[in-house]
């Protein structure tokens, strides 16, 4: 693998659910990024791409509003915009970048096809961060339960 697409494993590989991963998946999830640059306001997905993908934020930010454009939520550098896996046409979210980005994307096939054999990782995509950081707290609770009851 060459140096740019090393960086490139090396990023994804911390940012869950690829952290969890085996380092031959993450392998083949960075051979099919593809690498966008977005200047300040641009639209994502930008106006050429219709199908299915997920976006990763390298640099940069992004910001996703509703109809009425009000705020509701940011995206930095590591996030996953997962607006556009699972797009609903009964949503109407508007994505557009807050700052010049430099962002990856890859198409949800090949994260659906290539996430299968891990079903906890493809599930990750199915919950909001609500959900995952509700999931998580509950997780470090029932921990700190069993813990306590083994001291």
């Amino acid at each position: 693998m060459d140096a740019e697409l090393t960086e490139i494993r090396d990023f994804i590989k911390v940012i869950p659910p690829f952290d969890n991963l085996p380092e031959e998946a993450v392998s083949k999830l960075t051979e099919n990024i593809h690498i966008g640059y977005l200047r300040k306001n641009s639209p994502l997905p930008p106006n050429n791409i219709t199908e299915p993908r997920l976006y990763i934020v390298r640099k940069g930010a992004l910001i996703y509003s509703d109809q009425a454009h009000e705020l509701l939520g940011k995206f930095g550098e590591g996030d996953l915009c997962t607006v556009f896996c699972l797009p609903d046409d009964k949503v109407k979210i508007t994505v557009k970048t807050d700052e010049d980005t430099l962002i990856y994307s890859i198409l949800w096939q090949v994260i659906n096809d290539l996430l299968t054999p891990f079903p906890e990782a493809l599930a990750y995509f199915n919950t909001s961060a609500g959900e995952r950081l509700q999931h998580q707290v509950s997780q470090i609770n029932n921990d700190a339960v069993v813990n306590a009851t083994l001291m």
